[in-house]
C-alpha cells in the first residue's frame, strides 16, 4: 500500500484528529508496515488496548502512539517465545521412536492392523499428537507465526547450504555497499498476478521484522550453479520461498545479482525394492449426470484383469464429489455415504490380495473435514480388510516406495500465478510439466501458494496447521499430483512426478497410471480407460 492511500485509510479510522498530529500519523503509519496490520486492524488493535486499561476509547495522540507500539512488541515478543517452545516441543517428540503417517490425522503405526496379503505398511513422516484438529479456529497471530517459521526453516537451510551463519543473512532494506544474501518469502505487491515490476520479498521477523522489499533483477542476473536441464528461468509465485544474492543501493529496492537455487530435498539411502507395481488413479470416479460410477468399474476391471496385477491400488478422491451435478441440485434418492458405502467399498472387497489405499478429497460430500490439510476419512465404515484409510496430503512406503500423495490440483494453481523470470539467453527449451513438479519438491510442501488463488473455491487452506502440508526429508520414491493438465510423468531430481489425470471426467472416461519398481529403478506408464 502506497504511503498516500495508507494515510488516507488511517484518517477514516482515526479521524481528523490524527491529520494535526504529524508524529502520531507517522508511528500509526511504522505500526501499519512493521507488524502487517490494516488501518483497520491497527484501530481494533488501539480500542483493544484501551478497553483492557478500563479507559475511554479515544483519539489516538503521540504518547497513545508510542503505548500501542509497545504493546505491539510486546505482544510479538511473546508470540516469539511462544513459536520456540512450540518448536522445542516439535523436535523432542520428532525423536520419539513412534513413526506416523505425514498428514492432519496422526493415526499411529501401532493403530495400522496388518493386511491379508501380509504386505508391509510403514507410515513416514512428521510426529502429529493432533488426531483431528479443529479448524474454523484460527487466529491471526498463530497464523503469522506459522508463516515466519517457514522463512525461518529456510533460511537454516540456505545459510547451510552456503557455507554462511543464518545470523550474517542481510534482511534486503537496509542499505548495504556489499552484496548480501536474503532469505524470504515471494509476495505480490498489487492486485493482480504477480509480474517483474510488482514482486516484493518478505523477510522472517527475527532477520528484518517481517518487513517487505521490493525486488528488482540486474541485467545480468544468473542462477548460481547453472539452470537444471528443461528450466529457462527462475519460476516465482506468491508464496514461494527464494534466496538471492545483491544489495540495496538505497533506491528502495534490492537488486538481485545471483539467484540462489534452494537446497534439494536428500534422499533415503537404502536401496528400493526389487519388484513393486502401484496402481494410481483419482476421481471423479462417475460421469457429472449419473451416479453410475462406470470410470470405477472399468478401471477396477483392469487391475483384476493386469498380469502381473499390481500389488497397491492407491485411489485419490473425490470419491462422492460436492461438485457433481446432481448433488448440487440435490436430485439424489440417498445419502452420500451410503453411496460411497456400496459405490466404491462394496466393490473394492473383490480386489482380494491387493492392498487398497484411499486418499480424500476436499470436495468429498462424505468427509467431515473440509479444510486443507484434511484427514482420512474416519466414518465407522465397515472397511473390507485389505483397504486403508489416509490423510490428504500424505506421506508414506507403499510396497517399499516412499509415496508422496495429494488429491489438490496444486500444480494447475501454481501455472496460474507463476511469473518466469527468463535467464535463458534465448536458448534451451523449457519443461513446463518438470519444473511445477519441481517447485513442490524444491519447496517442500504440498502446497507453497500463499495466499491460495481468490477464483479458487476449492481449497479451503488452514494456515495454522501448515506444518502438516510439509514434504520432510528424504524426498520421496513417487510424488503423486493429480491435474486437470494433460496425463505426464516427469524424472524431477530422481523423483517420479505422477500426474495420473481424472478417472472420469465430465462425459468421457479418462485415465490413470503404473509405478513400477523393478531392479530398484522406478518406472511409470499412462493409460486411458
Amino acid at each position: 500500500m502506497d504511503a498516500s492511500k495508507l494515510r488516507e485509510d488511517l484518517l477514516e479510522h482515526f479521524g481528523d484528529a490524527l491529520e494535526t498530529d504529524e508524529d502520531a500519523m507517522r508511528q500509526c503509519a511504522e505500526m501499519c508496515r512493521t507488524f502487517h496490520l490494516s488501518p483497520e486492524d491497527l484501530r481494533f488493535k488501539w480500542e483493544a488496548l484501551a478497553l483492557a486499561r478500563r479507559r475511554d476509547i479515544g483519539p489516538i495522540d503521540t504518547a497513545g502512539a508510542r503505548e500501542l507500539k509497545a504493546s505491539l512488541a510486546n505482544e510479538l515478543q511473546a508470540a516469539l517465545k511462544r513459536a520456540d517452545q512450540a518448536r522445542v516441543r516439535q523436535r523432542q517428540a520428532a525423536a520419539a521412536p513412534t513413526a506416523r503417517v505425514a498428514g492432519p490425522s496422526g493415526t499411529g503405526a501401532g493403530d495400522v492392523k496388518p493386511f491379508a496379503n501380509g504386505a508391509a505398511f510403514a507410515p513416514l513422516g512428521p510426529l502429529s499428537t493432533e488426531t483431528r484438529y479443529k479448524y474454523m479456529y484460527e487466529k491471526i497471530p498463530g497464523r503469522s507465526e506459522k508463516l515466519d517459521e517457514h522463512i525461518e526453516m529456510f533460511e537454516h537451510l540456505v545459510a547451510e547450504h552456503c557455507g554462511v551463519d543464518r545470523k550474517d543473512l542481510g534482511n534486503g532494506y537496509e542499505v548495504t555497499d556489499d552484496d548480501v544474501i536474503v532469505v524470504g518469502r515471494i509476495c505480490c505487491d498489487e492486485d493482480a498476478k504477480i509480474n517483474e515490476a510488482s514482486i516484493v520479498l518478505e523477510v522472517s521477523r527475527e532477520i528484518g521484522s517481517g518487513a517487505r522489499v521490493p525486488i528488482k533483477f540486474a541485467p545480468n542476473v544468473a542462477m548460481r550453479g547453472g539452470l537444471p536441464a528443461g528450466q529457462t528461468g527462475m519460476g516465482v509465485f506468491p508464496g514461494a520461498m527464494a534466496a538471492f544474492r545483491g544489495r540495496n543501493g538505497g533506491g528502495g529496492w534490492f537488486v538481485v545479482n545471483e539467484i540462489l537455487p534452494l537446497p534439494k530435498l536428500p534422499r533415503k539411502d537404502e536401496a528400493r525394492p526389487d519388484d513393486a507395481r502401484i496402481c494410481v488413479a483419482a476421481g471423479p470416479y462417475t460421469y457429472s449426470k449419473d451416479f453410475k460410477f462406470e470410470p470405477l468399474q472399468r478401471l477396477l476391471q483392469r487391475v483384476l484383469q493386469s498380469q502381473p496385477r499390481p500389488t497397491t491400488l492407491l485411489l485419490l478422491g473425490p470419491f462422492v464429489d460436492a461438485n457433481h451435478e446432481l448433488i448440487k441440485l440435490g436430485d439424489v434418492d440417498e445419502h452420500p455415504r451410503e453411496t460411497f458405502r456400496r459405490e466404491v467399498l462394496d466393490r473394492l472387497r473383490a480386489l482380494r490380495g491387493i492392498d487398497v489405499f484411499l486418499v480424500p478429497s476436499v470436495r468429498d460430500v462424505v468427509s467431515n473435514h473440509a479444510v486443507f490439510p484434511q484427514g482420512e476419512l474416519r466414518e465407522e465404515w465397515a472397511l473390507p480388510q485389505n483397504v486403508r484409510m489416509l490423510p490428504n496430503p500424505c506421506v508414506t512406503t507403499i510396497g517399499g516406495l516412499r509415496v508422496a500423495a495429494t488429491s489438490v490440483d496444486v500444480l494447475f494453481q501454481i501455472k496460474k500465478e507463476e511469473f518466469v523470470k527468463d535467464l535463458s539467453a534465448g536458448g534451451g527449451k523449457a519443461d513446463s510439466f518438470a519444473n511445477l513438479g519441481r517447485h513442490i519438491l524444491e519447496q517442500r510442501s504440498f502446497y507453497p501458494l500463499f495466499p491460495a488463488p481468490r477464483d479458487d473455491n476449492e481449497v479451503n487452506l488452514d494456515v495454522t496447521h501448515s506444518e502438516l502440508l510439509g514434504i520432510a526429508a528424504p524426498a520421496p520414491d513417487v510424488l503423486v499430483l493429480p491435474s486437470k493438465f494433460v496425463q505426464f510423468h516427469k524424472d524431477v531430481d530422481g523423483c517420479a512426478v505422477v500426474n495420473p489425470s481424472f478417472c472420469g471426467r465430465t462425459d468421457s472416461l479418462g485415465g490413470y497410471a503404473e509405478v513400477v519398481c523393478r531392479g530398484g529403478h522406478v518406472s511409470v506408464g499412462l493409460h486411458k480407460l
